[in-house]
């Protein structure tokens, strides 16, 4: 009996599976994150929600719409309150300090105001809602604060005195920063698409250049800085593929706070599994660093990019 309720069990979850990628495939993709059939949900959720006001689903239910709307109209009246002007904190050689110290995070890094969250939600606010009287003026108002971003003098990852290589790992503010840059991309795409499906031309082709450029750059330099940290911790993982089984280079001890070793977790059942110094080389920083780039090579077809992403 408890064998073929096993057997329902997994016959059900196949079948799940297989309805949920067929779904997906049959969807139309419209930009990094975007298909037709979620767009099109989007739009209702806009004019009559779920998710538009206050508890309209249960009690406390997010009024997700009208945040993003009151982001997209502060961004619109300012969009210079919401900039950040890139690391300030610098060493003595010129290059952007890292590391884990407050300093770094408050100087370093995008805060508060300051993570592009308004200039995101300006333009999707501009893709979803297509009869918004001033949706132009937002989306003028986007590719302004985006070219103004690539003049910023320390966030050109070009530049080799403030951006040296093999030497940010996954530590701060880089990954921070990649998530400042995300922000950045996803705003670009949102114009993008809204562009695509209005035939309209926000961006002339040098100005889509110059964008294109700055995101690569930063792009291409979070993605040489983790592989070359991955990379030394095996014999062979630069030269393999991506599904090949990776060969330690040393043997790694347990990791330890305090003299005493890290463990997975701790239960009424008993302490968990021992944490070793390369289980911690795959962590949710270099997955910003990761996410980013992968986007950047999928936007702009850049499959190094993106097969980087996929071997990590």
């Amino acid at each position: 009996m408890e064998r073929n309720l096993q057997y329902l069990v997994y016959a059900a979850f196949v079948w799940l599976s297989l309805n949920i990628v067929s779904s997906l495939q049959a969807q139309t993709r419209l930009g990094l994150h975007v298909t037709k059939e979620e767009l099109t949900i989007w739009r209702q959720r806009a004019a009559s929600g779920p998710y538009k006001t206050r508890s309209d689903v249960s009690e406390n239910s997010p009024d997700d719409w009208n945040r993003i709307e009151k982001n997209a109209e502060a961004f619109k009246a300012s969009p210079a309150s919401f900039r950040w002007g890139g690391p300030t904190l610098l060493e003595g050689s010129g290059a952007v300090k890292t590391g884990g110290g407050d300093d770094v995070r408050l100087q370093n890094e995008p805060n508060g105001k300051a993570l592009a969250h308004h200039i995101r939600d300006a333009a999707f606010v501009a893709l979803v809602d297509e009869n918004r009287s001033d949706r132009k003026q937002l989306k003028q108002a986007v590719k302004a604060e985006l070219l103004q971003a690539t003049s910023i003098r320390s966030l050109d990852f070009t530049n080799r005195t403030f951006w040296p290589t093999t030497r940010f790992r996954d530590l701060n503010p880089l990954f921070q920063t990649m998530n400042w840059f995300n922000n950045y991309l996803f705003a670009y795409d949102y114009i993008d698409i809204s562009d695509d499906l209005t035939g309209e031309n926000t961006f002339s082709s040098e100005e889509r250049k110059r964008i294109d450029n700055w995101l690569l750059a930063a792009a291409e330099f979070a993605q040489h800085e983790q592989d070359w940290d991955i990379n030394r911790n095996f014999t062979n993982r630069s030269s393999s593929s991506a599904d090949a089984a990776y060969t330690p280079a040393r043997k790694w001890s347990p990791s330890q706070r305090g003299g005493t070793d890290l463990l997975t977790h701790y239960s009424a059942s008993g302490p968990g599994h021992t944490v070793y110094g390369i289980m911690q080389t795959f962590n949710n920083r270099r997955m910003a660093c990761y996410r980013y780039a992968a986007l950047v090579g999928i936007k702009l077809g850049k499959t190094q990019l993106v097969e980087s992403a996929k071997r990590y």
